[in-house]
């Protein structure tokens, strides 16, 4: 078609849950079907030798949230065949789960209250799906460089500014109230919304090397800023936390080794900096692969993971409501992996 090149597709999905209520939870329908279509079409347009236009948009329906649309933008301009400049602009959404549209759910103590005459009393939210949720969205900015300086060295920068609206919190329903049975306890719930809202911006660096063919490294370096608040009318004292649960610096460096034809050797140096919020200290870890490629059908490996540190925390989901964040330590692995093929 000319300087045009258009692509079109489309899909069906047909999904049936059945959920059988636990002690902890309860489902408004049981049973349900859902059903979601989508359809795409894009077109890439020539404007000339060195700049190129790319348009489209993903349409779907579904049953949570209706129609969606997620168009898109992009620019890029190639100056040499080495280098590459480019600028997207895209909107994006999360249609609400399962969950957060017909479940209820039980968050079960991780702080207790004193209360006259019953002692410590544990605080238990229930937290409400809300039918009448909307789908989140954001509005993605990009810009980005990648140059090829030699047959054996890539580099790549990229830009990013992120918006997001209308993002899920659970919004209180009431103080809480005092339950004796089974046990005394204080309930507060929550319904879910969509009270929050915020941006995120950061950079990506990027650098591929071939020193010899039988060798790469790649290395990365990435920073995010994130600032995630919720609306003035919002009771969600968990949501203002968001921002605070991600590591605002990471990079890594990869080494891919074939030593022979049929063995080889992988490392990735990993530095992981602070979350001072969740108390979380920084890291810096490595994991190894040796494999051997013993014939076509039949690979043995032996991997390590986090050997340069004893275990560590490396996440706290926070809770939310008062409730205790969950800690996860990673544990220092070494094991023996074997592959067949038939």
């Amino acid at each position: 078609m000319g300087r045009h090149t258009f692509s079109v597709g489309g899909g069906y999905r047909w999904i049936y849950t059945d959920i059988k209520p636990g002690s902890g939870g309860q489902i408004r329908n049981a049973t349900r079907d859902d059903q979601l279509f989508s359809a795409f079409i894009q077109d890439d347009i020539q404007l000339d030798e060195q700049l190129y236009l790319t348009l489209g948009t993903k349409l779907e329906h579904n049953n949570y949230t209706g129609f969606e649309v997620q168009p898109s933008a992009r620019l890029r301009w190639l100056p040499s065949d080495r280098q590459t400049l480019w600028a997207a602009v895209s909107r994006a959404v999360r249609t609400p789960s399962r969950a957060e549209h017909d479940m209820t759910l039980t968050q079960y103590p991780g702080k207790v209250i004193g209360i006259p005459g019953l002692g410590n009393v544990p605080l238990v939210v229930t937290l409400v799906g809300n039918p009448a949720m909307v789908s989140e969205e954001l509005i993605a900015y990009e810009v980005g460089y990648r140059w090829q300086t030699t047959s054996r060295l890539t580099l790549d920068a990229a830009l990013f500014l992120n918006d997001y609206a209308r993002l899920r919190t659970f919004e209180l329903t009431g103080p809480p109230s005092l339950s004796l049975f089974p046990a005394p306890a204080l309930v507060q719930q929550a319904t879910a919304d969509n009270k929050d809202h915020g941006r995120t911006y950061g950079l990506e660096l990027a650098a591929d090397f071939r020193p010899y063919d039988w060798w790469r490294l790649q290395g990365a370096y990435s920073f995010l800023h994130m600032n995630i608040r919720p609306d003035a009318d919002s009771t969600d004292n968990s949501s203002a936390q968001i921002d605070e649960q991600s590591p605002m610096r990471q990079w890594t460096l990869r080494s891919s080794l074939d030593i022979r034809d049929d063995v080889d050797l992988d490392l990735w140096l990993r530095y992981v900096a602070n979350i001072p919020t969740l108390a979380i200290d920084p890291y810096l870890t490595i994991d190894a692969r040796l494999g051997w490629k013993i014939n076509a059908q039949f690979d043995l490996a032996l991997v390590g993971r986090n050997l340069l540190n004893s275990p560590h925390v490396e996440y706290k989901k926070f809770a939310g409501f008062d409730l205790e964040p969950k800690t996860a330590a990673v544990e220092r692995e070494v094991y023996l992996m074997a592959e067949w093929r038939f």
